[in-house]
């Protein structure tokens, strides 16, 4: 299928559909190809010169056995002996001996003879030439594909339309083809396959959830599928049960816990090397809070932990101090937010703060809980009065400070109450002090 134009299906995760029957309407005509290197056969419809393909089969080949080019079927057969003897259904001859058929029988006419081992190898080189089949596979190219369909064998690796199937295995009781029509009483009765058109449907044999698409298992699908009023996680076509991640369906992202979406989930979610807020089940890119999880509260910005982040965040009234994203919770300190520097007492603001408080090698003046940078005062913190010029305090202040007490003598930017004399200021005026309060000033004249 090299240097064809293709046409391919989405569906709206924007997986590539790969069964497009009743999606790309009817064909004629189809083509059938046969990778002997993926063991992975397309079938193609085409319509003028554009190539849709719309089914895909896993297969086992005969490896150098099989022969490659282009061929032509000529015939068609309900039951064949093949080489053995043993026995195959739904035979289309492609060239000489070489035939689809199903995986082979040791009776004839009797679908409960599978051999079991030989189908567990499905999707490997292992026939003696012809190309085998599940019977529901061979059964649907029997049926959909009339003599002289175009059929070309090649070994090639890189790209293909559609990807190989999973193989299936059956335990060794299962003698019989749970993809044959013929045999699906058989699976009723042991309850082992339930075989629906679309979604999801227990199998018995291994205890898994699978996923159907026209009737076929959908090993492609990975998105979320709804069953029995709960959405579940599939993955390969089948529900993880362990998957404790974030899934995409229908333009939203959701939490799913356990391979099953929780609507409670109120937390945050790991996918793709990030950590997404979820609200009521579904990821909130409007988000811009505070999210708690793992005995921590982190800082949240359009949706997604911001581990960079160094700011204030809002939560439950308050303001929070974040570093690195986190709430650190034994901060006390100044944080910047909104063009101003806010007093921090246990990560949290107190915004009733009226004192110092210090950043960066420097000590600030706090007036509701924000640094007042144009204040100019004495200001009372840890039993000493400090002097205070454009809101911080100045450690080489030397000189006179009023407060509503008086005025002091300040030297090194702490009112000296132990300063008993005189002091010249700048202004001309002599200063007379006693225990650091200025008692009377003279005019030097």
């Amino acid at each position: 299928m090299y240097g064809k134009v293709l046409k391919l299906y989405y569906d709206n995760q924007g997986n590539i559909i790969e069964d497009t029957l009743g999606i790309a309407g009817d064909f004629s005509e189809y083509e059938i190809y046969v990778n002997k290197s993926k063991d992975l056969i397309t079938v193609y419809g085409r319509d003028n010169n554009v190539y849709v393909p719309v089914k895909r089969f896993i297969c086992s080949d005969g490896g150098n056995n099989t022969p490659e080019g282009i061929f032509y079927t000529p015939a068609k057969y309900r039951w064949q002996t093949l080489m053995g003897p043993s026995y195959g259904q739904w035979c289309t001859r492609i060239h000489g001996g070489v035939l689809f058929h199903s995986v082979f029988y040791n009776s004839k006419n009797n679908p409960q003879t599978l051999s079991v081992s030989a189908y567990n190898k499905l999707g490997t080189t292992c026939s003696h030439g012809c190309i085998r089949l599940t019977a529901g596979d061979a059964k649907w190219i029997y049926d959909n594909c009339k003599i002289g369909t175009k059929v070309v064998i090649y070994s090639k690796g890189g790209y293909e339309p559609f990807s190989k199937p999973s193989s299936y295995k059956l335990p060794l009781w299962h003698t019989w083809d749970p993809t044959d029509p013929t045999s699906y009483y058989l699976c009723q009765q042991r309850g082992c396959h339930s075989i629906i058109a679309d979604g999801l449907a227990y199998d018995a044999t291994d205890n898994q959830w699978r996923y159907y698409q026209s009737g076929v298992f959908a090993d492609w699908f990975t998105s979320l599928a709804q069953y029995n009023g709960q959405w579940w996680y599939v993955k390969n076509g089948v529900i993880d049960f362990n998957a404790n991640t974030l899934a995409y369906y229908n333009n939203n992202w959701w939490y799913v816990r356990n391979g099953r979406v929780d609507f409670n989930a109120n937390t945050l979610g790991y996918y793709n090397n990030n950590w997404w807020y979820v609200r009521n089940g579904r990821v909130d890119f409007s988000a811009n809070t505070l999210g708690y999880y793992n005995n921590s509260w982190w800082y949240v910005r359009n949706g997604c932990v911001d581990f960079n982040a160094n700011t204030l965040g809002y939560y439950n009234n308050n303001w929070w101090y974040v570093r690195n994203g986190r709430v650190d919770f034994n901060a006390n300190t100044l944080g910047y937010y909104n063009n101003n520097w806010w007093y921090v007492r246990n990560g949290r603001v107190d915004f009733n703060a009226n004192t110092l408080g210090y950043y960066n090698n420097n000590w600030w003046y706090v007036k509701n809980g924000c640094v007042d940078f144009n204040v100019n005062t004495l200001v009372y913190y840890n039993n000493n009065w400090w002097y205070v010029i454009n809101g911080h305090v100045d450690f080489t202040a030397n000189t006179i400070a009023k407060n509503e007490k008086g005025l002091w003598y300040v030297n090194n930017g702490v009112v000296d109450f132990g300063y008993n004399g005189t002091f010249d200021g700048l202004d001309g005026k002599i200063y007379y002090i006693k225990n650091g309060l200025v008692y009377q000033i003279d005019e030097v004249e």
